[in-house]
């Protein structure tokens, strides 16, 4: 049995809990994946600021053997000139 005032307020007969729940549910669904992309950004962003400074790839590459010393020297030269610590 249907409720007598279940109609009301619907439009064309189409009930207007039913057009109020799909807007509802769409939000929540579009929140929570805004939601979700900030928490991920966030997260990414925070990893990008810590991340190794200039000098520190010459460094690392020196120490790890990929570059000579005469490299090293230049990279670390250029770096100076150009205000990179």
């Amino acid at each position: 049995m249907v409720c007598p005032g279940f109609m009301s307020g619907a439009v064309g007969g189409f009930p207007l809990m039913a057009v109020l729940g799909l807007g509802f549910t769409a939000l929540f669904w579009l929140g929570l994946a805004a939601l979700v992309i900030w928490v991920v950004r966030t997260l990414v962003d925070g990893r990008q600021a810590g991340s190794e400074q200039p000098m520190d790839v010459p460094k690392r590459r020196f120490a790890a053997g990929e570059i000579g010393q005469a490299e090293f020297e230049e990279a670390r030269r250029t770096l100076l000139e150009r205000g990179a610590s």
